[in-house]
């Protein structure tokens, strides 16, 4: 038992070993990582939008609406910044905590027609509003290729080092120099997509030349909070954090009947309609956006119109739908704010945590004789682990391994599956070929379905043993031809196999014109004593239709207790068997029939296990050769009710020595029944021990 564990557990660690190698080759492929990628996009697009989250984040959409409004009006894109700088005071003057521009400002606006407002002007009124809040960000942009020597001073958390693996970068492209004086609002919009072109990571800030730059979005939360960031917050290998997108980006689609549609995660405002609030709030007039709209957030202003081309792929784009960069920002921004970033376990807990899993899914698999019942422990670990990480990604932010745990599972499940078929299919197949002519099919296959292989060590158990031997038998095979003898024999045999595996039993051995049967073994069951009555009285009737041809009858001898069965042998000739005190009882009961003229004889142990009724009698206390202590027997004979309650008496009188009664017996019996086999033993054998009457007999002979 104990080397079998220690088999098992060798299997079940190469196994596991072979299963992660093999679910690391493709961790580290392409596939892979679109495969990860896909499963944890549907995780946010099924959940539910977290409108709760974003209600202090807005957008101000450049859209369509807004440049054909000022087309209309003459004004063609890009627009005077004048209008950037009017929004921007009346976003303030409303309450708003930060007025974020995703829109580049490299150079000086231009002068446009007579009568309109000089470049030089219009840049200055922009600047005032940025210079008079201090609550307007600008954009940059940061390069590896073109070189360009700008610097900027900038807004910066403290202590920006200690995130470690800051992405590092060669230039930066400034805004406007006008825009930069007395000024750190800025932060850079540099949006890196992954290789399916979706965006799931931001990169909070860079490095350039020794200095840190902050992104548009952590450029907002230094702005807007005076906390820190998160303690775990944490930077990947390729300088970014992962996003969590809280719904679909754009604006939130209404019927005709202006029921919701489709609920997206900001409220959307068209810049057009703001600038006209801007206006109209600077002559005094009643603006249709109510007052305080804005108080206490962060705007967002950038270009949703689609000859701006401002597009960003995120895992809600799906069906060729794309949003607005600026919403990128936004979502890190909120990320930042919330502390909901996405994040990861530690590595190596992860993957101790399947390991055990693995482990013990394999170390059950390799033994498990029920693959039905392993194929559902396996669905089960894979729908809990699946839905697990599902609960851990929506309400914990956490994202894990899944896909590399879902491989690990189908790997070790193959391989299990393999390695089961080798042991375990061996295995049935040695228990079949040692049982399968001796057992019936369904008692083959309880056994071979046990976590019990075959053992040549020894078990001690309580079973019945049964002998069988074909009285005559000699006499006839000297009678006839072999083939008739073999013919005859198997006949026989045949029968009396097919009665005791019917009834549960296991023919251990043919021993020439008889046979030896175990019930109890190897399939261990409690009413063991009555299957090997049952077979007994079933082989005696078998036989008395077998006689009417041949002549020939048999002796019966059944005996239960304790005896040692096992795998017995030596080389490569084993052979299961059973050996003991109450095995040899058994056998010298089959042959103790002569001595009687029964067909049938059981020991104590056999009867006193009885449940059902049979028609046994008392026989006396004998001791058989080979053993010196007395135990009782029974007897089973088809003669008359009469003639056995007489013999019942005959066998009291002896017992209690009562030599009257006896005698009355004896002449009882000579008279009336001369010819019934075990009163004819008792008076044979008092006419031979007269000195001994009363005392048990022991039986010389086999």
């Amino acid at each position: 038992m104990k080397n079998k564990l220690i088999k098992n557990i060798f299997i079940t660690i190469a196994i596991s070993l072979a299963v992660f190698l093999i679910s690391t080759v493709f961790f580290l492929s392409s596939p892979y990582e679109r495969l990860e990628n896909s499963i944890f996009d549907t995780f946010f697009r099924v959940a539910k939008v977290e409108r709760e989250k974003s209600k202090d984040v807005v957008v101000v959409a450049i859209d369509d609406t807004s440049l054909l409004e000022t087309e209309k009006r003459g004004v063609f894109w890009p627009w005077p910044r004048y209008m950037y700088g009017k929004i921007a005071n009346y976003l303030i003057n409303d309450g708003a905590k930060a007025v974020v521009f995703d829109i580049i400002f490299s150079g000086p606006d231009m002068d446009r027609g007579e009568g309109e407002t000089l470049g030089s002007e219009s840049d200055e009124e922009f600047y005032n509003a940025m210079k008079n809040t201090g609550k307007v960000i600008l954009p940059f942009n940061i390069d590896n290729r073109y070189e360009k020597n700008d610097e900027l001073n900038t807004l910066m958390m403290n202590n920006p080092q200690k995130l470690g693996n800051i992405k590092e970068y060669k230039y930066l492209y400034a805004p406007y120099q006008l825009f930069t004086t007395d000024n750190k609002n800025f932060g850079f919009v540099d949006i890196d997509a992954e290789s399916d072109g979706l965006v799931r990571e931001y990169r909070p800030l860079v490095k350039i030349k020794d200095k840190y730059y902050p992104s548009l979005a952590l450029a907002t939360y230094i702005l807007t909070s005076n906390n820190e960031i998160g303690k775990d917050f944490a930077l990947n290998k390729k300088g970014n954090f992962k996003l969590k997108w809280y719904g679909p980006g754009g604006n939130t689609i209404l019927d005709e009947k202006g029921k919701v549609i489709k609920q997206t995660t900001f409220d959307y405002y068209s810049a057009w309609y703001i600038f006209v609030a801007s206006y109209k709030s600077e002559k005094g007039l009643e603006t249709q956006i109510p007052k305080g709209t804005f108080k206490n957030k962060v705007v967002f202003i950038g270009s949703s119109a689609r000859g701006l081309l401002d597009q960003k792929n995120t895992p809600f784009s799906i069906g060729g739908n794309a949003y607005p960069g600026l919403e990128i920002h936004a979502t890190a921004y909120l990320n930042l704010i919330n502390k909901d970033w996405i994040k990861n376990i530690n590595i190596v807990i992860e993957f101790l945590f399947y390991f055990i899993i693995i482990f013990f899914l394999i170390f059950v698999g390799i033994n498990a004789k029920s693959l039905l019942k392993y194929s559902f422990v396996f669905g089960i670990l894979l729908i809990v682990i699946s839905l697990f990480s599902y609960l851990l990604f929506r309400f914990y932010n956490i994202q894990t391994q899944l896909i590399f745990y879902l491989l690990l599972l189908l790997f070790s499940y193959i391989l299990t599956l393999i390695v089961n078929y080798v042991i375990v299919g061996h295995n049935r197949n040695v228990i079949k070929n040692a049982f399968g002519t001796y057992l019936s099919p369904d008692l083959v296959k309880k056994i071979s379905d046990t976590d019990k292989p075959i053992a040549t060590s020894g078990e001690d158990i309580n079973a019945s043993a049964l002998f069988i031997d074909i009285q005559g038998f000699t006499t006839f095979s000297e009678k006839n031809p072999p083939e008739t003898v073999v013919e005859v024999l198997n006949l026989y045999l045949k029968a009396f196999s097919e009665i005791i595996m019917n009834n549960k039993g296991f023919v251990n051995k043919f021993l020439g014109d008889g046979l030896m049967a175990l019930f109890g073994a190897p399939d261990n069951f409690s009413e063991h004593a009555d299957m090997a009555v049952k077979s007994a009285f079933e082989c005696y009737k078998a036989n008395n239709e077998l006689t009417k041809d041949y002549g020939l009858n048999v002796r019966i001898g059944v005996n239960s207790g304790k005896m040692i069965v096992g795998n017995m042998g030596g080389g490569k000739r084993l052979e299961y068997t059973a050996i003991g005190d109450n095995v040899n009882l058994a056998s010298r009961l089959e042959g103790a029939n002569k001595f009687f003229n029964t067909r049938i004889i059981l020991g104590e142990n056999t009867f006193n296990l009885l449940k059902n009724n049979y028609d046994f009698n008392y026989l006396g206390r004998f001791s058989v050769k080979g053993k010196d202590i007395p135990i009782g027997i029974y007897y089973y004979t088809a003669d008359e009710k009469l003639i056995k309650e007489q013999f019942y008496k005959m066998i009291t009188a002896y017992e209690s020595k009562n030599l009257e009664e006896f005698e009355k017996m004896r002449d009882f019996f000579k008279n009336e029944a001369s010819d019934f086999g075990p009163a004819s033993f008792y008076e044979n054998y008092y006419i031979e021990h007269e000195d001994k009457f009363g005392e048990p007999i022991k039986l010389t002979e086999k």
